[in-house]
């Protein structure tokens, strides 16, 4: 594992009901964003990941016959872009709390109202190549365990250790994830 990340903190410009658009031109398409971050003055946008070699270890336990360890390789790279992630966004969040600043909850191309599409704009705002992540054609970074995500930062921002995960998602009434309390 060789965790690692990149980032890059800029001014937003205008925020439409469908796209959120920063200084420098760049433009984020999408409902999410422009609904989810509209009291945010800068954007943080990062990517991350855990680099190719455990999934590359873990093809070949597969390819060995042995799929039971290739999975449990391939879980633990789960946990540990998780981690990766989880400590990306504490940095912005302390960044933030340097200006008394608060930070949104990360969002992701391919969420709910963000499209996965919009990785290609992410990409032009952070050199995922700097530290070896690609996107193919269909927007799907190489490699696999890596994360791209936006966190919104602003003295007005909704507090986002008491965001509901939820809150954003246009799939409330049938989604299997959501934990419902019977009273």
């Amino acid at each position: 594992i060789e965790p690692t990340l990149v980032y890059e903190m800029c001014p937003i410009a205008e925020i439409g009901r469908h796209h959120l658009c920063l200084e420098g031109g760049i433009v984020l398409s999408g409902p999410l964003l422009a609904s989810q971050l509209a009291s945010a003055r800068k954007l943080t946008a990062m990517i991350c990941t855990i680099g190719p070699r455990l999934e590359r270890r873990a093809a070949e336990y597969f390819a060995q016959g042995k799929p039971l360890r290739g999975l449990m390789l391939d879980e633990i790279g789960n946990a540990a872009l998780s981690y990766l992630t989880r400590e990306a966004t504490r940095l912005v969040s302390r960044e933030a709390s340097a200006r008394n600043w608060r930070t949104s909850r990360p969002f992701s191309p391919g969420m709910s109202g963000w499209p996965l599409s919009e990785q290609r704009h992410l990409f032009r705002l952070v050199p995922g190549q700097q530290i070896g992540v690609s996107l193919t054609s269909s927007s799907m970074m190489i490699p696999r365990k890596s994360v791209s995500m936006v966190v919104g930062i602003g003295p007005d921002v909704a507090d986002s250790l008491h965001a509901d995960d939820c809150s954003y998602c246009g799939r409330e009434g049938d989604c299997a994830y959501r934990v419902t309390c019977a009273g």
